[in-house]
């Protein structure tokens, strides 16, 4: 309605409502759950775990034996578990009586919030169509029409369909392919936008529903005309303005988490990665195999590494996890941790930075750090190969340790082994939850 009535800034205003008033109210309120809260979980936790335990064993009988009371009993562990969850949920939301209320700044204190060398796209749905806000300082706010929404979602089935292919090895991944998979997004989503970015440095990007899913860094390096832009994304440009959760102490040294599992889901590489990193910071605090004391443990280090596998549990969003060695370390933990201070948060762990279907990205696993108060996330958006994480992470944190800003940093990784591992390091994406951590560099080391 705002825009049939001309009236651009405001429509911007009332996206910026519905992307980031959620995020920026759980961060207002973000704190550690009290013990009985926390001992409640952690034994729901285990049951549920048990039941997940239970499935798995009567459905490897099933493939033995396909005896049908197995098939039975793998069904009725997967409800009862599910159950569970949803009733742990239920409970959950309303323990401790904890509410706040953070006003979304206004379009004008976020373009004041942007550098010169900025643009922040922002991608909303009104009605059937698609549209882009363009936010630039000094600039009036324009409003892109990118055509019928169905036209997008079509092009992202396709792309999903060829994803599926690049992961299952049907098709091989190369730095073409994926160029060649993502063009109609660039066609869609980019190509109309050129006259307003043209001479940008940096690009910030706010999707929208299923424009999660693109790896909107490799869909730049592959089209953008001469020099792409450094390409970071947002849940909404409107955090640009709001000012991160003030630390509570003077942030500690960074600390390496890592978890490499065991059987089947053993991830031999994590120690090396972690070795890597350390050369680059070698103040850094490690813990291999990790726990969720170490997650938990104050004050906030400085930077925060965790190379684990993640897990999405796209009924339940806030019982997505990571796993650690004393268990799963669930998103209803995540928000709970105090990371005030925390200027960079790597989940180098499997779909972190995917979507649940429910809640958006501020139920995802990236929504959990940010409210927890980290200014940035660098998560995964598919399955990436455990051997490929040690180069990708050694160059990032290389860079990181040379003076390099964070959102360079991950560009100049994904595009130095692009030959090697394209598809793995596109899936790798920052996101911003502070105004100026994407484009400045990361403070000195703490020791």
């Amino acid at each position: 309605c705002l825009l049939e009535l001309g009236d651009v800034e405001q429509a911007f205003a009332a996206v910026c409502v519905a992307k980031a008033g959620v995020l920026l109210d759980l961060r207002s309120i973000a704190g550690e759950l009290d013990s009985d809260t926390q001992a409640q979980l952690e034994r729901e936790k285990a049951e549920i775990a048990t039941l997940r335990e239970r499935q798995r064993e009567h459905k490897r009988e099933l493939q033995k034996k396909q005896v049908p009371a197995h098939a039975v009993e793998v069904q009725r562990a997967a409800d009862e578990a599910s159950d569970r969850e949803h009733r742990l949920m239920d409970k959950l939301r309303t323990i401790g009586g904890r509410s706040g209320r953070m006003e979304v700044p206004a379009p004008a204190a976020v373009r004041a919030a942007i550098p010169s060398d900025v643009a922040l796209l922002e991608y909303a749905v009104c009605g059937d169509r698609l549209r882009c806000f363009v936010v630039r300082a000094n600039r009036p706010i324009v409003c892109r029409d990118l055509g019928l929404i169905k036209d997008t979602v079509q092009a992202n089935d396709r792309w999903v369909i060829r994803l599926d292919s690049f992961l299952m090895g049907k098709v091989p991944a190369s730095s073409d392919a994926l160029r060649m998979a993502l063009a109609s997004f660039w066609t869609r989503l980019v190509a109309p936008l050129l006259d307003d970015i043209v001479d940008i440095k940096y690009l910030l990007i706010a999707p929208w529903d299923f424009l999660h899913q693109i790896p909107w860094g490799a869909l730049f390096d592959g089209h953008y005309p001469g020099d792409a832009p450094t390409v970071a994304l947002t849940i909404c440009g409107g955090l640009l303005a709001a000012a991160p959760p003030s630390p509570t102490t003077i942030p500690g040294p960074p600390r390496l988490l890592g978890y490499e599992d065991k059987g089947s889901a053993l991830l031999k590489h994590t120690g090396d990665e972690l070795d890597l990193i350390e050369r680059s910071f070698p103040h850094a605090v490690k813990h291999n195999p990790a726990r969720s004391e170490h997650l938990r443990s104050a004050p906030a280090p400085l930077l925060l590494h965790i190379a684990a596998h993640g897990r999405i549990n796209r009924r339940v969003p806030l019982l997505s996890a990571l796993t650690l060695a004393d268990g799963e370390f669930s998103l209803v933990e995540a928000h709970r941790l105090n990371l005030r201070g925390t200027q960079l948060v790597t989940l180098s762990a499997c779909d972190t930075g995917d979507r649940p279907h429910d809640g958006d990205m501020v139920l995802s696993h990236v929504g959990a750090f940010l409210c927890a108060g980290a200014q940035a996330v660098v998560a995964a958006l598919w399955p990436v190969r455990d051997e490929a994480t040690p180069p990708l992470m050694d160059r990032f944190y290389t860079e990181l340790a040379r003076g390099v800003a964070p959102a360079s940093a991950l560009v100049r990784a994904r595009r130095a082994l692009s030959d090697v591992y394209p598809l793995d390091g596109a899936a790798f994406q920052l996101w911003l939850g502070a105004r100026d951590m994407p484009w400045t560099a990361i403070a000195s080391d703490t020791s």
